[in-house]
């Protein structure tokens, strides 16, 4: 196997959705990723019940950690003050037409919106908050 092919862990997602949003972002960029240690049951659950790690080729080891560390400043961006790390809370699903996962925040529980990498209208999991 050629050094640069060698699979490498670039990251370990806090759960598979986080997984997979970071897989598909990366494949964005043209970096082939592939996640393991994922269980479809983690996606919807609370807490952890897996332990995913990010792989990617050798090669694309340093472009991804440089995507990666956009991305987490990104999310950090999104954390107000108050909440003490804990940022806004998302709701993270797959989206039935092309299967990319998408994140939206809580208060849109229960409306229809539009996919932000298809452009088809998916219903956000959960009721309206009255």
């Amino acid at each position: 196997m050629e050094e640069a092919s060698k699979p490498v862990e670039v990251y370990s997602p806090a759960n598979s959705a986080q997984a997979f949003v970071l897989k598909n972002l990366l494949a964005e960029a043209g970096i082939a990723a592939e996640v393991v240690g994922a269980t479809t049951a983690d996606l919807w659950s609370v807490g952890p019940l897996a332990t995913p790690k990010l792989l990617v080729h050798q090669a694309d080891e340093a472009q991804a950690r440089q995507i990666i560390a956009q991305w987490e400043q990104q999310e950090r961006l999104h954390e107000s003050p108050g909440d003490a790390g804990l940022g806004e809370e998302m709701i993270d699903f797959a989206c039935d037409r092309c299967g990319q996962f998408v994140s939206f925040p809580v208060e849109m529980k229960g409306t229809v919106q539009e996919c932000p990498h298809c452009g088809s209208f998916i219903d956000v999991p959960g009721e309206m908050a009255s």
